[in-house]
């Protein structure tokens, strides 16, 4: 668990809007994708055609396309599904593979991890580098908005 020290840093660099430690992005991402279930690494949910996996609601478009880079192998979605260590792994890589393209703000992150980064161009995710872009995104979706 962090220390309290990390943790109030941590709180301050989301209000900030600037990226906290990648632990802290996790947590955020997982409440805001699966919530705080105690089965979260087992969720599935179908929505709209996809299929959204794990604690992380991973898209199964976004793990075919980058399973190979994050993990070094392919998975299949049931895999994925039962083993924690990939999807902490898979989240973490994502992370840093954001962060590499150049995604320097919290929400901006948050919303590309929920757009499924893989289905969308590179133009979308230069215009969501932008925290004005980013925040109308969110805007619109109150799922994103319900974590204080």
């Amino acid at each position: 668990f962090p220390s309290h020290d990390t943790a109030i840093k941590d709180s301050t660099a989301i209000k900030t809007n600037a990226l906290p430690s990648n632990d802290e992005i996790k947590r955020q991402i997982a409440f805001r994708e699966s919530g705080v279930s105690n089965d979260a690494y087992s969720t599935v949910n179908h929505n709209k055609g996809s299929v959204d996996l794990g604690k992380y609601q991973v898209n199964t478009g976004t793990l075919k396309t980058y399973a190979k880079q994050f993990l070094g192998k392919m998975v299949t979605p049931d895999e994925f599904l039962k083993s924690p260590q990939l999807q902490e792994k898979f989240m973490e890589q994502e992370i840093q593979h954001l962060k590499d393209l150049g995604v320097k703000k919290f929400d901006s992150m948050l919303a590309l991890h929920h757009m499924g980064f893989s289905d969308i161009s590179t133009k979308a995710i230069n215009a969501l580098k932008s925290s004005a872009e980013a925040k109308k995104y969110i805007a619109n979706r109150p799922s994103l908005n319900s974590y204080e």
